[in-house]
C-alpha cells in the first residue's frame, strides 16, 4: 500500500471515518479533507472492520457509537485497539447520554456530533500526537 504524502513530502496522517449518515459522511469527509488528512469514508462498522483486518493502513479511526450491521462504534474500537493497540479512537455520538462515556474497555474520547471543526480538528491533533 502507498503512503500518501503532501507538497512538501511529508507524510499525511490517514483517518478511516465510520458514518452511517450519509450527508454527515460527506460533510465529515470534506472538512477532514481540507484539514490535510487522507481520509477512508465508510459507512458501517463491518465494513470498516474488514478494512482493517484485511491490512488497511491508518493512523485513527473515527467513528460514530451507534452503526447498522452489528458493529457499532464501541465494538469496532474494541477490535481495533485489540488488533492494534497504539492506534488512537476518537468516537462521535449523537446522543447525549454517550458523550464522555465510552466503556471502561474502551480507551477513546466521546465527542457529541455537534462538535465545531476547530475543536475536532484539535482533538485529532492531540490524539495523532500522543500516538506517536
Amino acid at each position: 500500500m502507498s503512503v500518501s504524502s503532501d507538497v512538501s513530502g511529508t507524510r499525511k496522517p490517514t483517518l478511516i471515518l465510520v458514518e452511517d449518515d450519509e450527508a454527515l459522511l460527506f460533510l465529515l469527509s470534506e472538512q477532514l479533507t481540507e484539514m490535510g488528512y487522507d481520509l477512508v469514508p465508510v459507512s458501517s462498522g463491518s465494513v470498516a472492520w474488514q478494512l482493517i483486518e484485511d491490512g488497511l493502513g491508518f493512523d485513527l479511526l473515527i467513528s460514530d457509537v451507534v452503526l447498522p450491521g452489528g458493529i457499532g462504534g464501541f465494538e469496532l474500537t474494541r477490535r481495533v485497539q485489540q488488533l492494534h493497540p497504539d492506534k488512537p479512537a476518537l468516537l462521535l455520538s449523537g446522543y447525549g447520554r454517550h458523550v464522555g462515556d465510552a466503556p471502561s474497555d474502551v480507551n477513546a474520547q466521546v465527542l457529541p456530533k455537534t462538535t465545531s471543526p476547530d475543536l475536532l480538528g484539535d482533538e485529532i491533533v492531540a490524539l495523532l500526537q500522543a500516538a506517536s
